[in-house]
């Protein structure tokens, strides 16, 4: 029926063209491709032009309590002063469709050439000390040097071994890092046991390396990414915290530095610590982007394996 809206008269089809009119069934899609609980809901409307405003930011679907506003195309003159546009709805990562809030953070993992701090320390040059015997005990590799050797309980060390290929039996020498356990001294180092693709056979044990320039190493990284909406689960951007890259600090100056000592925070048996422990750090601090053009915040934090 026609309608009238100030000197023009408007043919509508169906409806009142005042307010947005739905005419499509809505559509899903996943932007997350790890995830696939996370979707976008895509609407398709018509209405007269000089009524179209876009939705506020956070508005919320009027059927699903847990999906948002996030962006309206350009909208498109169809003719007798009609608009049509599609309308994007987001439901936000790491809450349900009812508003709960779920344990979500989504975790991506690529190669990155990571800056390895270098070693500066006093101590002493190390001493090679020859594996004379070993023994696996609950869960951790005893050796025995000839002679005594010169490692402290919860030291850094490098145990060198040969492991044949359970295929064609040829042996490859090869090094592992460990800290040095209880138990540790005279001629005995216990370190946590060492896995290869057969068994080992420890040939020698000495402190790690002293002195040791930074270096440029490949590794696996994490790419950790959580997502926030002002007015929902965030007051506003300024208050999503930025997690700071790994520094090292001299605690003699409080200056940054690229090497690990006695004297850094973290100090290099720090460090190496938590190498044996299998920690992460953050190798760059988070970046904050909208999520997919939505008002939706995305924060990725990218963190590798502590290494040396």
């Amino acid at each position: 029926m026609p309608q009238t809206v100030g000197n023009y008269t408007y043919t509508v089809v169906d409806g009142d063209m005042t307010v947005p009119n739905l005419v499509s069934k809505p559509r899903k899609t996943f932007p997350i491709e790890s995830d696939s609980s996370v979707y976008v809901l895509e609407e398709d409307y018509m209405q007269f032009i000089e009524y179209y405003e876009p939705l506020q930011p956070s508005a919320v679907h009027p059927d699903l309590p847990n999906v948002y506003f996030a962006k309206d195309s350009d909208i498109r003159d169809i003719g007798n002063g009609v608009g049509a546009w599609t309308r994007t709805w987001m439901l936000l990562p790491g809450y349900d469709e009812n508003g709960k809030k779920t344990s979500y953070v989504n975790s991506s993992y690529e190669s990155f050439v990571f800056t390895v701090p270098g070693i500066t320390t006093a101590a002493t040059l190390f001493i090679l000390n020859p594996v004379a015997s070993h023994t696996h005990s609950g869960g951790n590799l005893v050796l025995t040097t000839s002679p005594a050797h010169d490692i402290e309980v919860g030291k850094g060390v490098v145990v060198s071994y040969v492991v044949a290929d359970p295929i064609n039996n040829i042996q490859f020498p090869r090094q592992a890092f460990r800290m040095a356990l209880a138990g540790t001294s005279g001629t005995t180092v216990v370190v946590k046991d060492i896995r290869d693709i057969n068994e080992i056979t420890p040939t020698e044990v000495h402190r790690a390396s002293t002195n040791a320039e930074p270096y440029q190493k490949t590794v696996a990284s994490r790419v950790d990414t959580d997502y926030w909406l002002p007015g929902v689960n965030i007051n506003s951007m300024e208050s999503i915290s930025i997690v700071q890259q790994f520094e090292i600090i001299d605690q003699a100056t409080g200056n940054r530095t690229e090497y690990l000592s006695e004297t850094t925070t973290p100090t290099i048996d720090e460090y190496r610590q938590f190498i044996e422990d299998d920690k992460w750090l953050v190798a760059e601090s988070s970046v904050i982007r909208r999520f997919k053009g939505s008002e939706i915040l995305e924060r990725s934090t990218r963190y590798v394996k502590y290494t040396l």
